[in-house]
């Protein structure tokens, strides 16, 4: 029993003196709509060869409508620095401190997007990325990096 008050009490103390504070992550504007000069077909064919090399979950194929949907993937250790998405921060603060430490906080995230291959008027295409990102119940913001990343294989297999 004194061992339980004791184990209690240092509960207490250490909630007393530090609490944490989330700060939920900023809007950002991100490129998301890549141009692509190349027929429709070639950039279907592309766009299904980086799916297919990069091991991700297709939810549904419209070759049709262009799009290809991607089901929920997890996504370890995302923070705004170097990840895909932002989900804010966490930042302890102490009674004796009026403003917490700056530093990134890492988040296990899912995240499930798609992509849509859009026929142009002229000879082209647009290739659009849509993603959504969470950690837990709080939803996240993508950095672009994904979108970035997709794009530019794709673009490598197009050649």
């Amino acid at each position: 029993m004194k061992r339980l008050c004791l184990v209690l009490g240092i509960f207490l103390m250490i909630g007393a003196c530090a609490t944490i504070k989330y700060t939920p992550p900023e809007p950002r504007q991100i490129q998301n709509t890549f141009p692509c000069n190349k027929p429709f077909d070639a950039v279907w064919q592309a766009t299904i060869e980086a799916v297919a090399e990069l091991n991700l979950p297709i939810g549904n194929l419209e070759k049709e409508s262009g799009l290809i949907t991607i089901d929920w993937i997890n996504f370890q250790g995302q923070n705004p620095k170097d990840g895909y998405c932002d989900c804010g921060q966490l930042l302890p603060i102490r009674q004796d401190e009026e403003k917490p430490q700056k530093e990134y906080s890492t988040w296990d995230v899912r995240g499930h997007f798609n992509i849509f291959v859009k026929r142009l008027k002229t000879d082209g295409c647009e290739i659009k990325i849509n993603s959504v990102f969470e950690a837990g119940q709080k939803a996240c913001v993508s950095t672009g990096r994904l979108e970035a990343g997709i794009n530019k294989l794709i673009q490598k297999k197009i050649g």
